[in-house]
Parts: C-alpha cells; sequence; structure tokens
C-alpha cells in the first residue's frame, strides 16, 4: 500500500511539472490511475521526435492524460473515474481509451492505433505495456482534397522505400556493400564475443573435432561413394579457363565433378548479384538491388574472414598432403586401407607468408572459402524471398554437392565444413539485417499511392500488395 502511494504522489508531481503552461494537455489528478507504457511511436512509419511531441489519452473527447515523447517506454498516465467530481466522465475499468498523437512540427494531432487493444485495469494503480503506437495513412483523406500538392504527396508517403513481407527496402546506396565491409566485421566480432553463443560455438567445436578425427575416412567414403554410382567424376580440378579479365581468371565447368565446384565460385555468386541488379533496375524493384548489393556483400566479408584464418591456421589440404598421386594414389594409402598413414593432415600455425603465397593449397584448406561466400549468399536470398519455399532444399542439396565435390578433389576435408556454414551464415544475416527494416507489427499496410496528372485530370493510383 505504501508503495502504491508513493507511485502515486511521485506521478502526480512529475505530471504537474510536464504538463505545465498547455491548457491542450491539461487533465484532473484522479485516485484511480494506470500508467501505458509505449515502447514506440511512429506518425506515418516516422519516428516523433523526443522531447517535442505528445501523446494523449482521451475518453469522451476529453483528455484524461498526457506526456512528451521521451523515447521507449514513455509512461503514459491516463486516469480514472474515482466518483468525484473533478474525475467525471473519466474512463472505467474495462473500458478502451483512445491515444493521439501530437506532432509539434505541423501543430496536429493524429488519431493513433495501439499494437494492443487492452481495457483500463481495475484497481488504484495499473501498468500496462503498449509494443508500438502508430499514426497509419488514410486515403480517404487526402482523397477529399482534389487539389493536392502531389510533392506533398509523395513525402507523406514514404515513397523512397517499398514494403516486402512486412519490411522496408530502399534502394542501396553506391558501392554500399564495401561501404558496409567495417561494419558487417564489427557486428560479427560481437557475435563471436557474445556469451548467448557460447552454446553454439561449443557444438560447432565438437563437431569440427570429430570430423578431424573421421577426415581421411571421410574422404575415403567420398570417393567409394563416386565409384559405387558410376558418376566419373575426376578427383583432380577439371576447370577450364575461359577468360582472364583485369588478370583474373574465368573458368568455367568441363565435365559433372567441375560443374558441382563451379557452384561455389567467386563468378556464380558475381553472376546471381548482377541476375538480382537488373531484375532491381528494370523492375525498379528495390528488394532485387539490395539482394544484389546484400550478395556482394556477404562475399566481401566471409572472404576477408576465411583468408585471415586460413593464413593464421595453415592446414593442408588433402591432395597435397596425399603421398603419391591424388589420382591414383594406391592400396597402401589410408584412403584405402585404414591401416595406414599416407595421407598427412599438416597444420602450420602462422605460417611463413613468403611460403604460403608460392604453395597457397598446402596451407589454405581452412576453413572453406567456397561454402563460406555460398552459405552467405543462400542466406541472403532464402531471408528476402521467404515467399519461394523451394529455394532452401534447392540450396542446401547445391551445398552437398559442393561439399562433397572438394572433398572428393583433395580441396577440402570435412571438418574445413562446420566453421565455414556458421560464418556464411551470419555474415549473410548481417548483410540482410542492414539492407531492411522490419515494419511494426501495426503498421503492415503493404500499399503504394502514386500521383499522376495529364491534360484533364489530377489524381492517385492506389495500390495494395498482400502479402
Amino acid at each position: 500500500m505504501k508503495n502504491k502511494l508513493f507511485i502515486t504522489i511521485l506521478a502526480i508531481a512529475i505530471l504537474i511539472a510536464d504538463n505545465a503552461g498547455d491548457d491542450r494537455f491539461k487533465f484532473n489528478q484522479s485516485t484511480i490511475q494506470a500508467f501505458y507504457f509505449i515502447i514506440d511511436a511512429k506518425i506515418y512509419n516516422e519516428p516523433l521526435e523526443e522531447g517535442v511531441d505528445w501523446i494523449v489519452a482521451y475518453h469522451n473527447n476529453q483528455c484524461i492524460g498526457a506526456r512528451k515523447w521521451n523515447g521507449p517506454y514513455t509512461d503514459v498516465p491516463v486516469m480514472g473515474d474515482d466518483g468525484s467530481d473533478y474525475s467525471m466522465g473519466y474512463i472505467n475499468a474495462g473500458e478502451m481509451p483512445v491515444f493521439k498523437i501530437y506532432d509539434s512540427s505541423k501543430n496536429t494531432f493524429y488519431e493513433a492505433k495501439p499494437s494492443e487493444q487492452i481495457p483500463y485495469p481495475k484497481g488504484m494503480v495499473g501498468m500496462i505495456e503498449i509494443n508500438s503506437l502508430d499514426v497509419q495513412f488514410d486515403i480517404s483523406e487526402i482523397t477529399k482534397n482534389t487539389k493536392a500538392d502531389i510533392q506533398e504527396i509523395k513525402k507523406t508517403t514514404n515513397t523512397n522505400y517499398q514494403i516486402f513481407n512486412s519490411y522496408k527496402y530502399k534502394k542501396p546506396k553506391r558501392l554500399s556493400y564495401l561501404r558496409m565491409l567495417p561494419n558487417d566485421l564489427k557486428e560479427y566480432s560481437k557475435i563471436i564475443i557474445n556469451k548467448n553463443y557460447l552454446k553454439e560455438f561449443a557444438q560447432l567445436s565438437i563437431i569440427t573435432g570429430a570430423l578431424i578425427y573421421y577426415d581421411v575416412e571421410l574422404i575415403q567414403k567420398t570417393r567409394e561413394l563416386n565409384n559405387k554410382l558410376n558418376l566419373n567424376i575426376s578427383y583432380t580440378d577439371q576447370m577450364k579457363v575461359l577468360a582472364e579479365p583485369f588478370g583474373q581468371p574465368i573458368r568455367v565447368p568441363s565435365d559433372l565433378g567441375s560443374a558441382f565446384y563451379f557452384i561455389g565460385d567467386g563468378w556464380t555468386h558475381f553472376g546471381l548479384s548482377m541476375s538480382f541488379y537488373l531484375k532491381g533496375r528494370i523492375n525498379n524493384d528495390n528488394r532485387a538491388l539490395q539482394t544484389s548489393s546484400q550478395i556482394l556483400q556477404g562475399m566481401a566479408s566471409a572472404g576477408f574472414v576465411t583468408q585471415v584464418l586460413k593464413h593464421i591456421t595453415g592446414r593442408t589440404s588433402p591432395f597435397k598432403g596425399v603421398k603419391g598421386t591424388w589420382e591414383n594414389p594406391g592400396q597402401s594409402t589410408r584412403l584405402w586401407n585404414d591401416g595406414s598413414t599416407d595421407i598427412e593432415d599438416r597444420w602450420e600455425f602462422f605460417p611463413n607468408q613468403i611460403e604460403y603465397h608460392k604453395h597457397v593449397s598446402s596451407y589454405d584448406a581452412f576453413p572453406s572459402g567456397h561454402l563460406a561466400v555460398f552459405m552467405s549468399t543462400f542466406t541472403v536470398i532464402s531471408e528476402n524471398y521467404p515467399e519461394y519455399p523451394i529455394i532452401k532444399p534447392i540450396g542446401y542439396t547445391l551445398m552437398t554437392l559442393l561439399g562433397l565435390q572438394m572433398m572428393n578433389n583433395g580441396v577440402h576435408w570435412a571438418s574445413d565444413y562446420p566453421l565455414s556454414i556458421a560464418m556464411g551464415y551470419y555474415l549473410g544475416k548481417i548483410a540482410v539485417d542492414n539492407g531492411r527494416k522490419p515494419m511494426n507489427k501495426s503498421s503492415l499496410l503493404n500499399y503504394e499511392i502514386v500521383p499522376y496528372a495529364n491534360n484533364n485530370s489530377l489524381g492517385l493510383n492506389f495500390r495494395y500488395y498482400f502479402n
């Protein structure tokens, strides 16, 4: 009881100071009151200005509480009818208050829609949490004015972004995939040191350790599967160089095995990015443009992180560790006989960098850059286009084929993969989150309003997009 009395006295003191000087926000204090804690508030998807805009509660067209917006968890007091003359007509338990937002820059009150409809509680002091208050666009108000200013309509309806699947997509800035690289690395470092991910990292370490133990046997089984299925896939790289623009070779597959390997090639992902870019430019599609940029962003960040780790771990590729030739290692090797140790799994941490660049494949197995980039690209596309469920089974199938072929041709060990997949996923998610913004739960109207004018008329085209 003492605590409730203290809260009431403190609230009254704050309210008197906060509401002084403006009759529009004045209301009588009541012994019955509730505090509505507003986490987020927007006018046409634009945030309120802290310390300037107001949230006001009404009942029967009379003000029963008000508070200046001061950021998340702004506490709006709502006074109830305690039977006294000064609270006559105020809200009663079980009734719904009406909230309005006052935009000080336009000197205008807007009716706001709460994300949750929570009735006024019983008791002297209540506390209620509302996720969001939103002023939503009302097409009827604009269409009433046949002489509406077209530029003002464009500004009001936020035509600088498009809405897909409850997310806002703006056009990416030029070279944003490079500009965002430092931020991506910063965000990824936060994940690495975040104690909430310790369980995932522990699981990742255990899986990697187990695969290291069975690495040679797993390569053996991969090659045996190739023979059993009679796929006639070569055990060596059969990619052919098509061209070398700017000194960078464009390699293309020449058989089934190299086609599987080509899935993870950088040119494959660059081509996907360009496809989305063209789609975005032709159709004025911000989502496609963002997907294009995010793919490149993921390639840059995943490529950077994997290269750093390769230069640290210095793990030899299987085909460089085999004694004999990789194409036909012979019966004495562990590839075919567990009684021998003719394949060396060598780790040379912090190798000599001159030697590294002279003999790259002797040091760059861990982790797999191909798989990290593939997972990043796959994550970007699947996150941006969830309405196409076929993306995930196709992606997982292609990733499996890529992983098996890199083991078959001796480029990677199976234990090179778990960390690569995890890195690609998180870096892809970071790229996606940086390229789109979620809509509020209460403002998921997927609409577009396009003004038009010709010699005979002036008007608006209203389009609604169903999720």
